[in-house]
């Protein structure tokens, strides 16, 4: 039996459901110049409060709690302040650069600004995801192909940062080898991410198979959790890729980023890998692409296109559905499908939780392939719009 491999490296907290408390405002970031160690926190930390306050203001606008912003001063801003924690900082030569999480009190909140007391909101979960390739063991953040397949399946839950010079800048690819995320916690402020999720990905040719690490940070929790997608039957480094990406964007949004019979083997500093666990019906993504559920459940699959006659002498292209027990049996399905009489061409556009989406090139009628399809145990369903291929049992 093949195995998806699921290994948790790093487990420092549990990732437990949070509240969106209007009155914490998180990585907020600060320069100070300046050569004084204590002098500049000090001033650092008066500044963080300042940045935090405004953004409060903000918050409280736009919930209509408020209607204009109030000046305060330093010494009031401090006095609203319940709590100021240290996300990181970096003492150089000349300044003193910092990330902190302020945190208000509500019942002074309340009394400056003559309101009631807020409750906490849902969080609602949005990952700004960071796509690494490992080359010769060397991370390569922002020129490489991988990007493509995640800019494919971004959503509203998953962005990806543009890329620009003001990214570059920020999170450098020595940054990553050497665990420095100052940078990244500013693009999370950037683009308004509560998570931050770098995921590495590296093709070993040897084994063929395709190593994805994928650490996702959210406050002062993070988690590090390996996996192994395998490369046999002749599928290619590309489709193992998307395969990769559609798999781990699914685990994301849907909160499952290990299998739920999979159950963590230690504390933070342990770092032997738990048992690899099968492929199973309860596993998301491509860990098991044979769920029977209807294909509109399936978040960001397309919608089946009918088939468009193309001219004459030139093949038709339809777009049809593929439904596998596991990965495995996806690569026996495409060997079969390429190798079919009258199917010139099949091009993989994305896999869903359950379901591969493919186009077939053939000629004629897409039912003039199905005896051929039938012939290497195929079978092809469907009612003129939505069709679909499955193995013959």
């Amino acid at each position: 039996m093949r195995y998806l491999t699921i290994f948790l490296l790093a487990f420092l907290m549990p990732f437990a459901a949070q509240a969106d408390n209007i009155y914490e405002i998180k990585n907020v970031s600060v320069v100070q110049p300046g050569t004084d160690a204590g002098k500049v926190r000090e001033k650092a930390m008066m500044e963080a409060e300042k940045k935090a306050f405004e953004e409060l203001q903000k918050r409280l606008i736009a919930g209509g709690y408020v209607k204009v912003k109030m000046p305060l001063t330093a010494d009031q801003i401090t006095s609203a302040v319940d709590a100021v924690d240290v996300v990181s900082e970096k003492i150089g030569t000349k300044d003193y650069r910092a990330t902190f999480d302020v945190t208000f009190s509500s019942i002074e909140v309340s009394r400056i600004f003559s309101i009631g007391t807020i409750a906490p909101t849902k969080d609602v979960e949005k990952y700004m995801v960071v796509p690494v390739i490992i080359s010769k063991n060397t991370p390569e953040i922002w020129k490489n192909d991988w990007w493509k397949n995640w800019d494919a399946i971004k959503n509203d839950a998953i962005v990806l940062p543009l890329g620009d010079l003001q990214d570059i800048k920020s999170f450098r690819d020595e940054d990553l080898q050497n665990d420095k995320l100052d940078g990244a916690l500013r693009m999370q402020q950037r683009y308004g991410a509560n998570n931050i999720v770098i995921i590495q990905a590296e093709y070993i040719a040897q084994k063929k198979v395709l190593e994805v690490q994928l650490e996702k940070l959210k406050g002062k929790n993070r988690m590090v959790i390996s996996y192994e997608y395998p490369a046999d039957n002749g599928i290619s480094q590309k489709e193992l890729l998307d395969a990769a990406a559609a798999d781990l964007s699914d685990r994301l949004v849907n909160d499952k980023l290990t299998d739920e019979n999979y159950t963590p083997g230690g504390a933070a500093a342990q770092k032997k890998p738990a048992q690899p666990q099968p492929y199973s019906p309860d596993a998301p993504g491509v860990g098991y692409i044979g769920d029977k559920q209807p294909a509109q459940q399936f978040p960001g699959a397309p919608r089946p296109v009918p088939a468009q006659p193309g001219n004459s002498g030139e093949a038709t292209h339809t777009d049809v559905f593929v439904t596998a027990p596991d990965l495995i049996a996806w690569n026996r399905i495409r060997n079969k499908l390429v190798t079919t009489p009258g199917v010139s061409d099949l091009q993989i556009k994305s896999f869903t939780a359950g379901r591969a989406y493919v186009s077939i090139g053939h000629n004629g009628d897409i039912t003039s392939i199905k005896s051929a399809l039938s012939d290497e145990g195929l079978v092809l369903t469907g009612d003129g719009q939505n069709w679909e291929i499955k193995e013959n049992k």
